[in-house]
């Protein structure tokens, strides 16, 4: 866990922010802990996480994968509380170049009619379009400016990378909803003036009372945080999750987990019955 801001991590260039993860995990090895995970911005790190998980000996997870399924549950139980059908709508992914956005593109491109891509890296988005072309069932398209695109879509995620709106609220497709899990919240300040359009915070887990952590009764956590936790129950001390396989499977695999232990996805507007 890092002195810092949201905004301040996204600042910190990658060196500096490795080093400062490498630091942690030391002193998380000195306390003889068993799991290390990255809360938050953190967990952009790509290329860095590789670099870490070498210099350290404790395993590392950077709660990407319950992350990235706490958007689609989200974006699921709102869908289904409108009584809208997900497979027949466009999925606009801000982000899709990061790890969160491109882990969300994996799993909605098998339930969405289109997705699409919108990023900084075009290589990266590039190769990530083709492999959903092979592995999804969903159309699939890049845009460099969703300016251009964003009247299509009936759901937008705002990925952790993203930090700015990029198009015009007013010209939103009426009855849209946007999944915010940007690490600056992005679409928070104007929620309540959508006209129409729905905006959702995703990303955070609530902890059921029987699981004692030190921390108060049914407490709302950041996924990537109860990641780490869900881990440290199951005694899967290894490194669960970089960026070079995320996959569906591995999605499915932490949500059957967070729900053998009672841990829910923090949906307030479309609550589990």
């Amino acid at each position: 866990m890092f002195p810092f801001s949201d905004r301040a991590v996204l600042r910190l260039g990658e060196e500096s922010l490795l080093s400062r993860v490498i630091n942690a995990g030391k002193i998380a090895e000195k306390l003889n802990a068993r799991m290390f995970g990255l809360w938050g911005c953190a967990s952009i790190m790509e290329d860095g996480l590789y670099a870490a998980a070498k210099r350290l000996k404790i395993p590392l997870t950077n709660g990407i994968a319950l992350t990235a399924w706490s958007v689609f549950e989200a974006s699921y139980r709102i869908f289904q509380q409108r009584q809208r059908n997900l497979g027949e709508s466009v999925v606009l992914i801000l982000g899709a170049d990061d790890t969160v956005g491109s882990a969300c593109a994996r799993k909605f491109a098998q339930y969405a009619a289109k997705v699409i891509l919108s990023g900084n890296s075009d290589a990266k988005i590039s190769k990530l379009r083709d492999e959903l072309e092979k592995e999804g069932s969903a159309a699939v398209r890049i845009e460099k400016d969703p300016r251009y695109v964003a009247a299509e879509a009936d759901l937008i995620i705002a990925s952790l990378s993203v930090t700015a709106i990029p198009f015009d609220l007013a010209k939103l497709k009426q009855g849209a909803v946007i999944c915010d899990v940007s690490c600056v919240r992005l679409f928070r300040v104007v929620a309540g003036n959508m006209d129409g359009n729905f905006v959702v915070e995703a990303g955070f887990i609530k902890v059921p009372m029987s699981v004692k952590i030190g921390l108060s009764p049914k407490i709302i956590l950041p996924a990537a945080l109860a990641e780490t936790i869900l881990l440290t129950l199951e005694e899967r001390f290894t490194n669960y999750f970089l960026s070079d396989n995320i996959n569906p499977e591995k999605l499915e695999e932490i949500a059957d987990i967070a729900v053998q232990h009672g841990f829910e996805v923090w949906v307030p507007q479309a609550p589990l019955t």
